[in-house]
């Protein structure tokens, strides 16, 4: 009861469409990838839940120069209906588009209300 995993994988498209920070170069793509996901969640206390998402995105023909995404969560249950969470998402690109860098990160905190 207190541990819920699943694993998918299958075929997405994505359009991506960048724009230089000088705005002077556009680059338009339309890809075919496969994409993984791997999820998981866990009780880690009495009110504190632990999930974490996954992805492995790659063209088929680049397999092995994937976008790779860890976005993990923790939560923690302040009232009936209120949580507060702490979210960590990191993405490693091995072929960014344009001039991008390979590695990004995001740390945010969220209040959330179920109604």
């Amino acid at each position: 009861d207190t541990f819920s995993g699943s694993l998918s994988t299958g075929l997405m498209y994505e359009n991506e469409v960048w724009l230089s920070e000088d705005e002077e170069q556009r680059e338009t793509h339309d890809l075919i990838k496969s994409t993984t996901s791997i999820n998981f969640r866990e009780r880690i206390a009495e009110r504190v839940d632990l999930v974490l998402f996954g992805y492995y995105q790659a063209r088929p023909d680049q397999f092995f120069e994937p976008r790779i995404t860890l976005d993990s969560q923790l939560q923690v249950e302040l009232y009936e209906n209120i949580r507060l969470a702490v979210q960590w998402v990191s993405t490693y690109d091995a072929a960014p588009i344009l001039d991008a860098p390979d590695w990004t990160y995001q740390l945010t905190n969220n209040i959330i209300i179920s109604l």
